[in-house]
């Protein structure tokens, strides 16, 4: 953080969706930190120009840098929950990195037409929870850098 707050203004990141933003944003209100957003149709695309030095950095989910870090072009510098992922274990949150209040997570969530009858949605909502309890869904979203919540 203090690399970012000593150049106000000379860094940029990248958005590739609005939890990004969210993210930086609170990054940046919690920091101090001066930088220049470039926005993006998606956060592959930013990953990419992160990945080949056209960005100074962005907060994205970890199934977008995944390749990036396994093909050793980008390195985690923190991560946004208060909590460590089981797929980065040695990676610190950025609440424990000198910014105690700091916490992002973002979510993904089930919709349906409005008017879907309530027994159908109790049947969705249990075989979502059927499905999050099961150890190859979790693996799959933990692989994923996500944390499982019903």
């Amino acid at each position: 953080m203090k690399y970012a707050v000593e150049r106000p203004g000379k860094l940029n990141y990248g958005i590739g969706n609005v939890g990004g933003l969210v993210a930086v944003q609170m990054l940046k209100s919690q920091t101090g930190i001066d930088a220049l957003g470039v926005n993006y149709p998606g956060t592959t695309q930013a990953a990419t120009d992160l990945a080949a030095g056209r960005l100074d950095f962005m907060i994205t989910d970890p199934g977008v840098i995944k390749p990036f870090l396994q093909a050793g072009k980008l390195r985690i510098l923190g991560i946004s929950s208060k909590q460590r992922l089981a797929t980065y274990p040695d990676v610190a949150p950025l609440a424990e990195s000198g910014l105690p209040g700091y916490e992002y997570a973002s979510w993904v969530g089930v919709f349906a037409p409005a008017g879907t009858p309530p027994e159908a949605v109790r049947r969705m909502n249990q075989a979502f929870v059927k499905a999050l309890a099961d150890p190859a869904t979790e693996k799959f979203l933990t692989d994923l850098g996500m944390i499982a919540a019903g």
